[in-house]
């Protein structure tokens, strides 16, 4: 073989790793994407928390961390999760709040010291908080599709033109839920100018109405 010839054969090899890589991370991403219940579009909005949380300045605590947690790769995950809270304007955690974020590291955190949180666990994290509300932060297109659920046999029997007025849901190729339109008369869903919910704005809106609660400034209200 020529130098060329070995330098093809190479980068055929080198290339079809990396697409069997890419692809086991893509089936692993939506794997646990349906487990924990996202649509597609709501996991774009937490990949983008999830650059925000590996890149964080960890100085924003202003404290030190005091937890039960011994291994250092558990107490970075630790930190960087209150960190990311401090910054949506979370800055005090009870103790049932705590003891909370610590099962959820201890559970999805990395086996390995200098192992980095894979985007998938990071999405099983962000459920976890969702669904124990630490911080009272609210998945609400979440919430919204419980409220869906609830919906009365009647109500769902009804005809199509009702059904308009109410939301209508679709599913994509791969058989996953689209996000639905809210219901008629209910609170709008924080959204960004493609449509899609973002966990990030819903969250600086947190810090905000926070921030106005402190102040006494009116608007302080839920959102």
């Amino acid at each position: 073989l020529s130098f060329k010839e070995i330098v093809h054969i190479t980068g055929v090899v080198v290339r079809g790793r990396q697409r069997e890589r890419r692809t086991e991370e893509f089936n692993r991403e939506r794997s646990v994407r349906r487990e924990a219940g996202f649509t597609p579009g709501e996991m774009e909005d937490l990949r983008e928390l999830f650059h925000t949380y590996m890149t964080i300045d960890l100085h924003v605590l202003g404290r030190p961390v005091h937890t039960r947690l011994r291994h250092s790769v558990q107490k970075n995950m630790l930190a960087r999760f209150m960190s990311l809270l401090v910054v949506c304007g979370i800055e005090e955690l009870s103790d049932w709040e705590l003891h909370s974020l610590e099962d959820m590291v201890e559970e999805h955190a990395p086996r390995s010291e200098g192992c980095p949180l894979a985007f998938e666990a990071f999405m099983l994290c962000m459920r976890d908080i969702f669904t124990h509300r630490i911080g009272n932060i609210e998945w609400r297109s979440y919430q919204e599709k419980k409220r869906q659920k609830r919906k009365p046999e009647a109500e769902e029997e009804a005809p199509k033109e009702e059904e308009s007025d109410q939301g209508s849901s679709a599913c994509d190729d791969d058989g996953d839920e689209k996000v639905a339109s809210p219901p008629q008369g209910a609170e709008p869903a924080r959204q960004r100018g493609d449509g899609r919910t973002g966990f990030g704005y819903l969250m600086l809106l947190e810090r905000e109405r926070r921030d106005r609660k402190r102040r006494g400034a009116p608007g302080a209200g839920p959102l």
